[in-house]
C-alpha cells in the first residue's frame, strides 16, 4: 500500500482513550494512511489495545506500534513516530482525543488547495472525561497566524489535528526533549519563525474532538510555568527579535493562565502571586482585560475567612 498520509499518536497509560483516537481514524474511510503508535513505557496495557485493533483496522488503513521499554516523554514519542512516518503529509493525534468525520479529507484538502499553506489546523470540539460533549468549540484565530498570534494567545488549540508535509516538520527540527509543556508551541513559533507568518492556515470547521480531564498536561500550573520560563528563555536565546513586540504582554497572558489554574486547584496563595506576575508584566492589564479583573476580584476573595469565601466561590465559580 502507498502511504500518503501518516498520522502520529504518542500514549502513555492511555488505556481508556487509545480506542476511540484510533476508532475514529478508522472511521474517516480513507486509503492510503498509516497509524503510528509510540507507546512511551506505558504499563497499563496500552499496547496490547493498539494491537488488537491493529487487526481490526479497515482495508487502506495500517497500524504500526513501537513499544518503547520506559518512558521518555510526549516530545521524544513524537520524535520517534515522525522519525518512523512514510507519508508525505503527516497528522498529529493525541491519544486522548478524537477526529470528527471526515476531519483528515477536510484538514488534507485545505493543505493541498491553499496556496500559502504549509501547516493547517482546525477547530476544536470539547468533550468530557467520558466523552461527552461540552458544548463547547475553541473560539477561531482574530487574524492572521504568526510569531505574535502564538504568543498571545496561540490559536492552535490543540496538537491534534495539525497536519503538514513532513518535510516542512522534519526542516524546522525535533520537538524539544527538554520541555514537558508547551511541547506543541514551541514547534509551532520555530514553525512560523521558519516558513514565515501566514504560513500556519486556519481551518474553520470542528475536525478534533479534544478531551478535557484533570490529569492532561495543561492542567498542572507548576508544570506549565516552568515550561513557559524555559521556552521564553530559548526564545530570548533564539529569536529575540521575533517575539520583542509582544513579549511583555505574552508573559502577562501566561502568568494570568497560570493563576486561574492555581485559583482551580485551590492553591490561592499562588493564584495572587502569579496574577501579581502578570500585573507586573503588564502594568495596564487590569484596565485592558476583564478576564484580568475578574481573576483580581477572585484572588482578593480568597484573602477573606475560609467559610465566606467558600461561599462567593460556590455562588460565582
Amino acid at each position: 500500500m502507498t502511504c500518503r498520509l501518516s498520522v502520529l499518536v504518542a500514549a502513555y497509560d492511555a488505556r481508556d482513550y487509545i480506542a476511540q483516537a484510533l476508532s475514529s481514524v478508522f472511521a474517516q474511510g480513507l486509503d492510503g494512511v498509516e497509524v503510528v503508535v509510540v507507546d512511551d513505557g506505558s504499563d497499563d496495557g496500552t499496547a496490547d489495545i493498539v494491537e488488537r485493533l491493529a487487526a481490526e483496522a479497515p482495508p487502506g488503513v495500517i497500524v504500526r506500534l513501537i513499544r518503547k521499554t520506559r518512558n521518555e516523554g510526549l516530545a521524544a514519542a513524537r520524535n520517534t513516530a515522525l522519525a518512523e512516518a512514510r507519508g508525505d503529509v503527516v497528522v498529529l493525534l493525541d491519544a486522548d482525543d478524537a477526529f470528527a468525520p471526515g476531519a483528515l479529507t477536510t484538514l488534507f484538502d485545505r493543505l493541498e488547495s491553499d496556496p500559502q499553506a504549509r501547516l493547517v489546523f482546525p477547530l476544536y470540539r470539547w468533550m468530557d472525561e467520558d466523552g461527552r460533549d461540552l458544548d463547547f468549540t475553541s473560539p477561531a484565530p482574530a487574524g492572521p497566524v504568526g510569531v505574535s498570534a502564538i504568543m498571545l494567545d496561540n490559536p492552535i488549540h490543540s496538537d491534534t489535528g495539525v497536519m503538514t508535509r513532513r518535510r516542512d516538520l522534519e526542516e524546522v527540527g525535533a520537538f524539544d526533549t527538554r520541555l514537558t509543556g508547551y511541547i506543541g508551541a514551541d514547534m509551532w513559533l520555530r514553525f512560523a519563525i521558519r516558513h514565515g507568518d501566514g504560513s500556519q492556515v486556519f481551518e474553520p470547521s470542528a475536525a478534533v474532538r479534544y478531551r478535557r480531564h484533570d490529569t492532561q498536561i495543561t492542567a498542572n500550573w507548576r508544570r506549565m510555568d516552568r515550561n513557559w520560563t524555559a521556552l521564553l528563555a530559548k526564545l530570548d536565546d533564539e529569536a529575540a527579535n521575533a517575539i520583542a513586540p509582544v513579549r511583555s504582554k505574552a508573559v502577562a497572558r501566561h502568568k494570568l493562565f497560570c493563576s486561574a489554574l492555581a485559583y482551580k486547584a485551590g492553591e490561592y496563595w499562588a493564584a495572587r502571586r502569579l496574577l501579581a506576575s502578570a500585573i507586573a508584566a503588564e502594568p495596564l492589564l487590569l484596565v485592558n482585560s476583564a478576564t484580568a479583573r475578574t481573576r483580581f476580584l477572585a484572588c482578593a476573595a480568597s484573602l477573606l475567612p475560609p467559610p465566606l469565601h467558600r461561599a462567593l466561590r460556590e455562588r460565582f465559580g
